[in-house]
């Protein structure tokens, strides 16, 4: 027997990741590898973006940015000889984080709606269009810190449905592991900010058992000289994954006038946290929320003399497979 007849074939499989293009409306060209007969593709939305904090006098009351939503996720399996040689993809960007303030009694600017992520065959996010939709309603933006009141938590995104496909997308298998039949994955609201009468940002617990996205934290709230810290994110266990060890504590709390951490981001498996919340500053600058790592979203500013801004949240992903 010649040597090597009874392996099999060489694996003709291609991989193309999409990110976000300079312009957040551009649609990006995938080509059908040839001799294909597969077609797997997954879509993430932008996260929210976080809301800053109020600004408010020293010994005064404000309250602390809310943090921006995570995107779910949706994916789809079907044979490559039922779609066109070309597709196209728009990667939905995360939404920008709410401004913060160095006027007095200026609440927080709240935090931008992330954006959905699709993939069509024509530049068309209309229904007879969409193979694949990372989402309905992207998630939101967290809301500013206000005198009286906490930033508010950006909303929770609406999960996608088949009935939102073109019929491209109903020829195939779409994710059903979502709350809603035939559905993708829901995202997770954002938390309030810490509370105008004084309090830490709230804190996270990252959910990888659920999904493999967090919303950020909120921003710290004051209302007298004693400062508080942004929100924490920590997981439910420590976790270790290919790519490094987790521990329980992802994103330690903000120490006072310090800015939240930005969201840890791994590849392999795919998983990233939101933005950690900033702490307040009783007599100076407040710390900024951090920025979400894919689809996740920005943490809240926390409140202070100048209050700090909400985090970004993170942009979106699309990834296809074709084998």
């Amino acid at each position: 027997m010649l040597g090597g007849l009874h392996l099999p074939p060489k694996y003709r499989g291609e991989t193309q990741i999409f990110n976000v293009q300079h312009s957040v409306a551009t649609w990006q060209i995938w080509r059908k590898p040839k001799s294909v007969s597969m077609f797997y593709a997954m879509a993430v939305s932008g996260g929210g973006g976080g809301g800053g904090g109020h600004c408010r006098a020293a010994a005064s009351a404000g309250g602390g940015g809310g943090s921006g939503a995570c995107s779910g996720l949706a994916t789809i399996m079907l044979p490559a000889d039922l779609i066109p040689d070309i597709l196209y993809v728009q990667v939905g960007a995360g939404g920008v984080g709410g401004a913060g303030s160095a006027v007095t009694g200026t609440s927080g600017g709240n935090g931008g709606n992330g954006l959905n992520s699709y993939i069509s065959i024509g530049h068309s996010t209309a229904i007879p269009m969409v193979i694949l939709a990372s989402g309905a309603n992207a998630p939101g933006g967290g809301g500013g810190g206000a005198v009286g009141a906490a930033g508010t938590a950006g909303a929770v995104p609406t999960v996608i449905t088949i009935a939102a496909l073109g019929p491209l997308g109903r020829f195939g298998f779409f994710s059903n592991t979502g709350t809603a039949a035939n559905a993708g994955i829901v995202g997770l609201i954002g938390v309030a900010g810490g509370a105008a009468t004084g309090a830490n940002g709230t804190a996270i617990t990252a959910g990888w058992n659920v999904i493999p996205f967090t919303p950020g934290s909120g921003g710290g709230g004051i209302a007298t000289t004693t400062d508080f810290t942004g929100g924490a994110i920590s997981l439910q266990a420590a976790t270790e994954f290919t790519d490094g060890y987790l521990a329980s504590a992802v994103i330690a709390a903000a120490a006072a006038a310090t800015n939240g951490s930005n969201g840890v981001q791994i590849a392999r498996p795919l998983f990233g946290t939101g933005g950690g919340g900033g702490g307040t500053s009783n007599a100076g600058v407040a710390g900024n929320g951090g920025n979400g790592a894919i689809g996740c979203g920005g943490g809240g500013g926390g409140s202070g003399l100048t209050s700090g801004r909400g985090g970004n949240g993170g942009n979106g992903i699309v990834i296809i497979s074709a084998w």
